[in-house]
């Protein structure tokens, strides 16, 4: 499929979307109230709690902004295939930049987010391929459907820490051009959606240039019960007649635990294949939690792959974490583990 049919879906998903945002219960434009809060210069900040915490309005306008982001430090030692393919210590810095606003509208709200972003290696890693600058988030909302450039709607969390994020596997990044609708107040705490994504993926210039094929992509779920929250993923590629199922669920054992049960199914070409992962996490005190999880491959072309991961996270303050993980694992005979500690503050 050609990069016009791709422009052309976006446009009827769009539409669609805003079809849906009419139908659904639109916020009354008196529900935007100003309140103002001083600071402790004396000066006031009109804050739009509406539109979400952390938003406040842009004076003059009723347009309501936020602005976050975060800065993370890596610091590792990784090691592939008993050390005979790589081997070394590593260190890394990325730095993310959010900007949001939201407008209250008859047709729902209409919203914007772009996210600038920098990654830059110390020393090399077994993940690092030089400096990266460039625009990672671009796109916009209205009501529940969305286009421009954003991650792909896919799930790809399997048990708890960044050694089990599909997306770490998939080259880091899964955002491209994509348009979709992502309707999260069905009731009940169940939300669905789906998405038309461009299959070139990662960086912003070359997914508009090289986007000739497209994914199609849809997700449903159900989120804050009582006992936890459960998720499907479901994606179909053009290019390689590629399409996996996935579903993640996360139960709520005890008090400040948490268990997660993942299991994917694969196709790729001739390949098939099937994931299960499980894992769990614990807040031991207020400011210190851990995590571990296993995965296991079930594949007829690779020999018996797994991956373990164990981890801790303190949290001195909020917005501020310190994480320790270990992750270790079998990809088809090639052994590899790495151990890292990322100190990450987010505003």
């Amino acid at each position: 499929m050609k990069l016009k049919s791709l422009l052309l879906a976006s446009a009827a998903i769009a539409l669609a979307g805003v079809t849906v945002a009419n139908a659904a219960d639109i916020p009354d434009p008196d529900d935007y109230q100003v309140e103002a809060s001083a600071d402790k210069s004396g000066s006031s900040v009109d804050v739009c709690d509406v539109a979400g915490v952390g938003f406040f309005y842009i004076p003059g306008t009723k347009t309501c902004l936020k602005i976050g982001g975060a800065v993370e430090t890596t610091v590792g030692y990784a090691s592939i295939g008993d050390g005979n393919v790589y081997k070394d210590a590593y260190a890394k810095v990325e730095a993310r930049m959010d900007i949001d606003t939201k407008t209250q509208s008859d047709i729902g709200d209409i919203g914007s987010k772009f996210r600038l972003s920098v990654n830059h290696p110390f020393l090399n890693g077994v993940n690092n391929t030089g400096d990266d600058f460039g625009l990672e988030l671009a796109y916009l909302t209205v009501g529940p459907a969305y286009v421009g450039f954003k991650d792909t709607l896919f799930n790809t969390q399997v048990a708890y820490g960044d050694t089990f994020d599909i997306e770490n596997y998939l080259g880091g990044h899964l955002n491209t051009l994509t348009a979709g609708v992502m309707v999260d107040n069905i009731g009940g705490g169940f939300y669905a959606g789906g998405a038309v994504e461009g299959t070139d993926r990662g960086q912003w210039v070359s997914a508009f240039h090289d986007a000739k094929d497209v994914d199609f992509v849809g997700r449903a779920g159900i989120a804050g019960q009582s006992w936890g929250a459960s998720d499907l993923s479901v994606w179909y590629s053009d290019r390689g007649d590629f399409w996996t199922l996935k579903s993640t669920t996360d139960i709520d054992v005890l008090d400040g635990t948490q268990g997660r049960v993942t299991l994917a199914y694969f196709d790729v070409g001739n390949d098939d294949a099937a994931l299960v992962g499980v894992g769990a996490k614990h807040a031991f005190t207020e400011k210190v939690s851990g995590f571990a999880g296993l995965g296991y491959l079930f594949s007829d072309t690779l020999d018996n792959p797994y991956m373990a991961n164990a981890g801790v996270v303190y949290t001195p303050t909020e917005g501020f974490d310190v994480t320790g993980e270990f992750g270790y694992g079998d990809l088809g005979g090639t052994k590899n583990y790495n151990t890292s500690v990322k100190f990450s503050k987010s505003f």
